[in-house]
């Protein structure tokens, strides 16, 4: 028996002692079967040796097999008791499910706008005018990049790299991101920059916001690009579309594009897999389909 599969057994007949049924020690260990059977299979021989790490990319996985969001769930939950229990025996010191956290599956499935739906909304904006290039401007971006509204609120103009096709992001946690844009975005922010924003800046050369209302030459706050996206909307006919929803589908069509999941959670500025998988509210079999693809969006 390998020093990795030795704290299996040790811990099924922990198991066996409380008296829990044959049907959950038989569940806890297939469960755990599962995790060293990966684990193994990505070179480890001794238990001690599992960080948090390894558990998400256990996680990541998991997500890549062909496995309902429950099924996920139950493996996972294997974990904490069994590492608490070593910790415990003093097999290992450091506990690595200790800062794990599990994804919570949800029935209530949000919005997604389509790729039509977009399509109407980007339309919306009266491009002939300066505040229609530069709302048109904000929704290509949130599209995409993906932006959350408090982020593109607080974008300045410093944080724009059009030669580059870079916006800096800044995230939750005061995290710093590169977000890629894609070509529609790059056109019509150059625009605005180059055309509108001097107008509504005027001679106000201390404002470095990115995004300016057409009054007091102040930068747009996050309330305001909301309500500006909202009237788009509603001129669209579209009800449920939100900036939070351009934000979902700005991951949901660059996932079906082909765009791997990690790639994804990179330009959201999530945290983990699975806050991408919550997120998204996609099933297991969609996102191992895209994972395998593994290639760029379009």
């Amino acid at each position: 028996m390998s020093d990795i599969d030795k704290p299996i057994k040790e811990y099924l007949e922990h198991l066996k002692s409380m008296r829990l049924s044959l049907q959950t020690i038989d569940s806890a260990k297939k469960r755990l079967k599962k995790l060293f059977s990966f684990l193994k299979d990505t070179g480890f021989e001794r238990v001690c040796d599992i960080s948090l790490k390894d558990l998400e990319r256990y996680r990541l996985y998991l997500v890549e097999s062909k496995l309902s969001g429950n099924t996920i769930l139950n493996y996972l939950h294997a974990l904490p008791k069994f590492f608490k229990y070593l910790e415990n025996k003093q097999v290992i010191f450091a506990n690595p499910a200790k800062d794990f956290r599990m994804p919570k599956i949800s029935s209530k499935i949000l919005h997604v706008p389509s790729q039509e739906d977009m399509k109407k909304l980007l339309l919306q904006p009266d491009i002939t005018t300066p505040c229609g290039i530069r709302d048109r401007a904000i929704i290509e971006t949130m599209y995409s990049t993906g932006i959350r509204l408090n982020e593109i609120s607080g974008i300045e103009i410093f944080d724009v790299d059009l030669k580059q096709g870079l916006l800096k992001v800044l995230g939750k946690g005061n995290k710093e991101r590169m977000a890629p844009l894609g070509k529609q975005s790059v056109f019509w922010l150059d625009k605005y920059i180059r055309e509108v924003r001097p107008e509504f800046i005027r001679n106000k050369t201390d404002e470095h916001g990115l995004f300016i209302g057409n009054q007091k030459s102040l930068k747009m706050s996050a309330q305001m690009i909301d309500k500006a996206i909202l009237v788009h909307c509603r001129k669209a006919g579209l009800k449920n579309v939100s900036p939070h929803a351009i934000r979902r589908a700005c991951a949901t069509h660059m996932l079906n594009e082909g765009a791997h999941p990690v790639q994804i959670q990179t330009l959201l500025g999530h945290s983990s897999m699975s806050c991408l998988s919550k997120y998204l509210k996609i099933t297991v079999k969609d996102m191992l389909k895209t994972y395998k693809k593994g290639k760029p969006a379009k």
